[in-house]
């Protein structure tokens, strides 16, 4: 929601100043999704955008984001890639660009069900 990415939007200038980061985003059909863009773009070297594994919920497409940005005069590469975990992957090891999931807490699950250890989300003590 708006609120919480402009929450991160002011940790990440606070703690990484300067920093840009490729962003990885994904949201369902049924939010609004043009504010949240706005709030991001700051951060943005790059957004790639990505499809949710939750099938049954309709979301955006790269193409129907990618005009969004277009609409709001927001002058940043974009493009699409066919899940999460490829972005991630694909931007890690081709640069060394920072990477950020933003979007839907569903893409921030399926980031972290692929690149986190189980042990290191939740504490099970």
């Amino acid at each position: 929601n708006p609120d919480g990415l402009a929450a991160l939007q002011e940790a990440l200038k606070e703690i990484l100043p300067e920093e840009k980061f490729t962003i990885v985003f994904a949201a369902f059909k049924d939010k609004e999704v043009s504010e949240s863009l706005t709030l991001l773009a700051p951060l943005a070297s790059e957004f790639i955008f990505v499809p949710i594994r939750e099938m049954d919920r309709p979301c955006w497409s790269a193409e129907e984001l990618s005009a969004m940005l277009k609409e709001q005069n927001i002058d940043i590469p974009a493009r699409g890639m066919e899940n999460a975990s490829v972005a991630v992957s694909t931007t890690l090891h081709n640069t060394r660009q920072k990477v950020l999931a933003a979007g839907s807490l569903f893409l921030a699950g399926e980031v972290l069900d692929t690149f986190a250890a189980p042990r290191n989300i939740l504490d099970h003590k």
